[in-house]
């Protein structure tokens, strides 16, 4: 069985065609993947559609979406810290959300 999921986060069967260019648009697309980008002068604040299952203990659902915070470029890479990983879109947009209403000071915390 598949682990790779759609926008919606119905699981793809890999069947068809159309299939794999969801897959396809799940793996290169950004407009496809990302949910919501919130920019800000110190870091940014990404949320989006993994595509993939991230989860490994597969008694409970799959996990498809993740948010991160972006920080600087530091030795070639951006400087980033995973907040969470979430089954749904809707508990994506809410941990976002909340990710935001923070102030700079704790969320420059976050990823140190």
């Amino acid at each position: 069985m598949s682990n790779r999921y759609d926008k919606n986060g119905k699981r793809l069967k890999n069947k068809t065609k159309e299939d794999w260019k969801i897959i396809e648009s799940l793996l290169t697309n950004m407009k496809y993947r990302r949910i919501w980008l919130e920019e800000k002068e110190l870091y940014t604040i990404s949320t989006v559609r993994l595509g993939l299952d991230h989860r490994y203990d597969k008694k409970w659902g799959p996990l498809i979406f993740e948010t991160c915070i972006f920080m600087g470029w530091f030795d070639g890479g951006w400087e980033s810290s995973v907040i969470e990983r979430y089954e749904t879109k809707e508990e994506a947009l809410a941990w976002h959300r909340k990710i935001c209403m923070l102030s700079d000071k704790d969320i420059i915390n976050m990823v140190k």
